[in-house]
């Protein structure tokens, strides 16, 4: 008796195909957290000025490696 499965088969099929489905979700997530940095520097760039900007600038790589 085979046991039953809920999710997908990655060793079978097309491997381009099942790397992409499964990085999805990052990479998802990945543009919504750079478009939120866009838009602080944005609105901080506009509001604070350069010294704002620029603290946007340094602190946006530390973040993203954080999250």
């Amino acid at each position: 008796m085979k046991p039953q499965s809920n999710g997908r088969d990655l060793t079978q099929g097309n491997v381009f195909r099942h790397l992409l489905l499964f990085s999805l979700p990052l990479l998802i997530g990945n543009v919504i957290q750079s478009l939120q940095q866009l838009i602080n520097a944005f609105w901080v760039g506009k509001y604070l000025g350069p010294d704002g900007l620029a603290a946007v600038a340094v602190s946006g790589p530390v973040v993203f490696v954080i999250l």
